[in-house]
């Protein structure tokens, strides 16, 4: 892999690294084998590997849903490959996904509450899915790397978002959405484009970095997302701040006092004009009180939560079973939903608050981990786990992306964690 400097004083880091050529590469974990050997896998053309996972990459963030089956054939292909991957090389696999096992107690879970769930094949075989997703994770990390995956990411994304311009089609309410199944998907991608494009511009990808940022945000704004638009405002801001903490700590420090002096301001003309926060809010993003609907959905699931208050329902048992409310708020929102549309209710309906406590642990345990190696190595590549994180975060309070499989923002999360811990590795080493 591609080495880059850790200097704290080396500035920002653009230009550090070179990711011409992309080439396979591992993490210098301690006691991990090479993955340069000679098995079959090795010897597939890096360039068929990498045209896959950038396609695997549009499909996971929700393109081409127009063709059907295309989804389900290429997260068959990766769970394949990952199971080749583990059969031929398990050892050093095994050695990576060590790393990774506080994600794998999703999974234990969601196979566990099969002992309970109210559709038990439906849990363990989704269960296993998850399983599966998690691995996906530990292979394209071991395989290409922290920086191999973040231009995988950038061209997989880019190449959707300009498909979507040239196909042009909109949903029944004028909104494009190209290639995408609905409006956030395209706005979601737009955003992860924009800040994976400033993260990598740097020579010789400043002229396609530029032409990222500029179609990302063109595609939030034609997509008319309100969570993309206040992800977008999130990364910006994260970007910003990640840069100033980058370059000075004590201008960092003055940016910090400066926004908290903005932001008690607004709140303050807005209480002397008898304005709500939240209405204004909504109003900006073109929503009203029932968030189009959420507020329904999260009625219905909290109450199934309460009565299910330990261990829940079964692992995607609430939406799949008859015996409860979902075939209720189907017919009173008139479509069919995959899931609650918040992703820590999800996971509390479907496993109670014991996974609803597991769930928070571990991304809380992820978000500490990402912001202590940010600090320490204060380069703008890490600020790349920053903002993914900030705006899985935000999608997190209207979406169900974590701790669901086949889901590309679970795959992208464990890479990001695998990065902190080799990070955390290499200086301790």
């Amino acid at each position: 892999m591609s080495q880059q400097s850790h200097s704290a004083d080396s500035g920002i880091g653009w230009g550090e690294v070179n990711l011409l050529p992309l080439k396979r590469a591992t993490p210098s974990l301690k006691n991990a084998p090479s993955v340069e050997d000679s098995t079959l896998l090795a010897r597939l053309p890096a360039w068929v590997e990498q045209a896959f996972w950038c396609f695997l990459v549009a499909v996971g963030f929700g393109a081409l849903q127009s063709y059907s089956g295309l989804s389900r054939v290429a997260w068959l292909i990766a769970d394949l490959f990952v199971v080749g991957c583990f059969v031929q090389a398990f050892s050093q696999y095994l050695s990576v996904s060590a790393r990774a096992w506080l994600f794998y107690s999703w999974p234990a879970l969601a196979i566990t509450s099969c002992l309970w769930s109210l559709v038990p094949s439906l849990s363990i075989y989704h269960g296993l899915q998850l399983t599966a997703t998690v691995m996906v994770g530990v292979v394209l990390f071991t395989r290409w790397g922290f920086l191999g995956t973040i231009r995988i990411v950038f061209l997989g994304l880019l190449s959707a978002v300009c498909l979507s311009f040239i196909d042009g089609q909109r949903d029944q309410f004028g909104n494009l959405i190209g290639v995408f199944g609905h409006k956030n998907q395209l706005g979601g991608a737009g955003v992860a484009l924009f800040f994976t494009s400033i993260v990598l511009f740097m020579p010789r990808w400043r002229l396609v970095s530029l032409l990222g940022t500029i179609v990302a945000v063109v595609a939030v704004v034609f997509s008319h997302s309100g969570t993309a638009l206040l992800s977008l405002a999130l990364a910006a801001c994260t970007l910003a701040m990640a840069v100033i903490w980058i370059m000075s700590r004590s201008v960092f420090l003055i940016a910090i006092a400066v926004a908290a002096v903005l932001i008690s301001s607004i709140v303050y003309a807005l209480s002397i004009q008898n304005l709500s926060i939240v209405d204004e809010a909504l109003r900006l993003l073109g929503k009203d009180a029932t968030l189009t609907g959420r507020t329904v959905l999260w009625r219905y699931g909290w109450l199934s939560f309460m009565d299910h208050f330990w261990l829940g329902v079964g692992y995607k048992a609430y939406m799949a079973s008859p015996l409860t409310t979902s075939t209720l708020i189907q017919y009173i929102l008139q479509q069919r939903l995959p899931y609650l549309h918040n992703n820590w209710l999800d996971v509390a309906v479907d496993l109670g608050i014991v996974g609803l406590g597991m769930f928070g642990v571990v991304v809380c345990l992820t978000i500490i981990r990402i912001i202590n190696v940010f600090i320490r190595y204060r380069t703008i590549l890490y600020a790349w786990s920053l903002c993914f994180l900030a705006n899985t975060l935000i999608a997190s309070l209207a979406e169900g992306s974590l701790f669901y499989n086949h889901s590309m923002t679970q795959v992208l999360i464990v890479v990001v964690y695998l990065n902190a811990v080799v990070s955390t590795v290499r200086t301790r080493g």
